[in-house]
């Protein structure tokens, strides 16, 4: 079974690809992994440019009312590239706002992420709390508006983002914040990672903002929360379906041209039978990934369980697929004037982000035995 693109993400999934291979390349990557921003920002012009960070924003709002499939389509090909992840956190932050934020709200951020003027990120789960949304580090309290103290590690993009939505407890539950990186009590710390920059230490210091800051009506806290993350999460996972798909094809090409005992290595059988488990794991783990995609953009309540077991599965898969690919490649893909190195970084990244295996396993299990009255 393979996935089948709509027009409109077709379209989208090829002309992200010419972007890319007309503004991006392998050299402009390795840049921006050893921690050079300027390859980076050009990219991010480009995209604002075409609308992009607006593609499933509202059309009252300046959006193309496109769907999360469509963005999906994009992040394929940002993975296939190794290319810079700022898009996906702001739109994020653009459908959390688009689905849960007030008018006024919408008319201060909304519009000028759309336009691609303000860049977003959210806040939300860290690798060892992704199980529960009460789970969260930083408290908020109403104060003459609101209190919020803490510390966020592992923040994807906050050293470019103007803004953070912030994941905060409060009395009433877990709540979404709007709090800008030029706030007063905040500090980003940079932290130097193997896939690249722009994660950041997010630490908030007594950072005061106002009463209408806070995303979503009275109780909405655990939905907006759960929008956000099934978001990111189906993002991460096309985004590494397209690294598993560019290691796949770049080590089928590798093993016809390696010439050994005056043959390729690509006829030796052991050699076949690593690229048949490669080729028959990555298609799993597109099935199961775009699965996931397309109930979460339904919003069937099947999606939970979809996307619990895709993320069980997915990242793992391309991992294992950018280690079988480093064996094949011998001496050729341990060195640094390869690109091998960028797609296992990016595919370890997916795999840590949100959560283990087991972890996401457990979640599927309590899913099950909640539907069958199992307790």
């Amino acid at each position: 079974m393979r996935f089948t693109h709509t027009e409109m993400s077709a379209d989208l999934r090829d002309a992200t690809r010419k972007l890319l291979t007309r503004e991006w390349s392998v050299d402009a990557a390795k840049r921006s992994a050893a921690g050079e921003n300027d390859d980076a920002e050009k990219l991010w012009k480009h995209f604002a440019s075409l609308g992009w960070p607006g593609i499933a924003a509202p059309s009252a709002y300046g959006g193309g009312s496109g769907s999360l499939l469509d963005l999906a389509a994009v992040a394929e090909e940002m993975g296939r590239a190794v290319a810079p992840t700022q898009l996906y956190s702001t739109v994020v932050a653009a459908e959390v706002l688009g689905a849960f934020g007030t008018k006024d709200q919408k008319d201060a951020y909304l519009r000028t992420i759309v336009d691609g003027s303000l860049r977003a990120t959210v806040a939300l789960d860290e690798p060892a709390l992704t199980a529960q949304p009460d789970d969260v580090p930083v408290r908020a309290v109403r104060n003459g508006g609101w209190l919020l103290t803490g510390t966020r590690w592992f923040v994807a993009e906050a050293v470019s983002a103007d803004v953070i939505l912030m994941a905060a407890a409060t009395s009433g539950g877990p709540a979404l914040f709007i709090v800008p990186t030029q706030t007063d009590g905040l500090t980003l710390t940079p932290l130097a990672t193997t896939s690249g920059p722009g994660q950041a230490v997010v630490t908030l210091s007594g950072v005061r903002i106002g009463e209408d800051q806070i995303v979503g009506s009275k109780g909405a806290g655990p939905a907006v929360l759960r929008r956000a993350r099934e978001w990111a999460q189906c993002l991460q996972l096309a985004d590494v379906v397209g690294v598993g798909a560019y290691v796949l094809e770049k080590t089928v090409a590798y093993v016809k041209q390696r010439i050994a005992f005056g043959v390729p290595i690509g006829s030796f059988q052991a050699v076949q039978h690593h690229l048949a488990n490669m080729s028959t794991e990555l298609d799993c783990a597109e099935m199961l990934a775009f699965e996931a995609i397309e109930l979460v953009d339904r919003r069937d309540p099947a999606a939970t369980i979809a996307l619990a077991r895709a993320q069980s599965f997915a990242p793992a898969a391309v991992k294992r697929a950018t280690l079988t690919a480093h064996q094949l490649h011998g001496g050729a893909g341990e060195v640094l004037e390869d690109d091998l190195y960028l797609y296992s970084n990016r595919a370890k990244r997916a795999e840590l982000t949100w959560g283990t295996p087991p972890e996401h396993l457990a979640r599927v299990a309590e899913e099950l035995a909640a539907e069958a009255g199992v307790s």
